[in-house]
């Protein structure tokens, strides 16, 4: 399934730099890695996630969300692809029991001194 999705998404990374349409400036890579967690299938992402140790996770969560950032990206669909990558990985620690490194909250102290 992997070398099919590979395979997609480099045509679609070809098909898009000879249009009209693509930003001169766009590194080839940045628009292949769009296309292909696009053509990702969301339960193959949150499987291959769930395989990672949560420090190996974080550092794949933090390199991808790197590369697809609408902020760094400019592809028109990087947005998409990121909010994929995002849903995968909520799912992939929620299946974990891991609590987002990201947006945890600080732990309370119990109001033991009453």
């Amino acid at each position: 399934m992997e070398q099919e999705i590979n395979k997609t998404a480099m045509e679609q990374m070809k098909a898009y730099l000879r249009s009209g349409s693509a930003d001169p400036s766009l590194p080839q890579d940045q628009v292949y890695i769009v296309y292909k967690f696009l053509n990702s299938p969301i339960d193959v992402l949150v499987s291959g996630m769930q395989q990672m140790q949560p420090t190996q996770l974080t550092q794949f969560y933090r390199k991808l969300a790197k590369q697809l950032h609408p902020d760094k990206n400019v592809h028109p669909q990087a947005k998409e692809a990121f909010q994929r990558v995002q849903c995968a990985m909520d799912q992939a620690k929620a299946s974990n029991g891991m609590q987002s490194p990201f947006f945890s909250e600080a732990p309370r102290p119990s109001p033991s001194f009453f």
